[in-house]
């Protein structure tokens, strides 16, 4: 049995740190931790991340949301998600997000929300419907990294024989194919 622990989605769609917990046929735990991919995430699992942007909007009191409820709240436009953590044991178990959120300025501001416990005094409001999300999200980080779910190949890519490294290019815009005769931007999922 396998339990995601946390994981890093990046502007360029790729999972990095992925931590997760194996349990064995005996019992036997085993935590690994630091998990890197290289390949693109499929839309499933870039969707459930931005499902958690109303939950960090309202774990951090961004003020767009405060006189609002979770059914008003689709979707925050100047706030992107990029990992959670769930930490602790038992009663203890609990989840945090971090996220950055695009000031009128420009500039970002880096959203880390406290961390909340599943099963707490004061808990957060909308917990039920976080855990489902969360759950779901752990199933496409399995998916991904057990299982290989990732983005179909970009045309492009599937003659990367015949390219040179510096052909491909991430960056935030989206990904960036370099050729001597064409340049194409391919946009980020949103």
């Amino acid at each position: 049995m396998i339990e995601i622990r946390k994981a890093k989605l990046t502007k360029e769609l790729v999972l990095t740190k992925i931590g997760y917990i194996e349990l064995n046929e005996t019992g036997e735990k085993t935590e690994v931790d630091g998990v890197n991919c290289d390949w693109i995430a499929h839309n499933d699992l870039v969707q459930s991340f931005q499902r958690l942007i109303p939950h960090i909007a309202f774990m951090c009191e961004v003020p767009e949301v405060l006189n609002l409820t979770l059914d008003q709240v689709d979707h925050v436009e100047s706030i992107s998600v990029s990992s959670f953590t769930i930490g602790g044991e038992d009663e203890h178990e609990g989840i945090s997000i971090s996220g950055v959120r695009t000031l009128s300025t420009g500039k970002t501001q880096v959203l880390n929300t406290p961390f909340y416990k599943w099963e707490d005094d004061q808990p957060y409001e909308y917990m039920n419907e976080l855990g489902e999300i969360v759950a779901n999200i752990k199933h496409e980080v399995e998916e991904y990294l057990f299982r290989k779910k990732k983005a179909p190949k970009r045309q492009l890519e599937m003659f990367q024989d015949n390219l040179d490294e510096d052909d491909l290019h991430v960056d935030e815009e989206g990904v960036k194919l370099k050729g001597s005769k064409k340049k194409e931007t391919i946009k980020k999922a949103s």
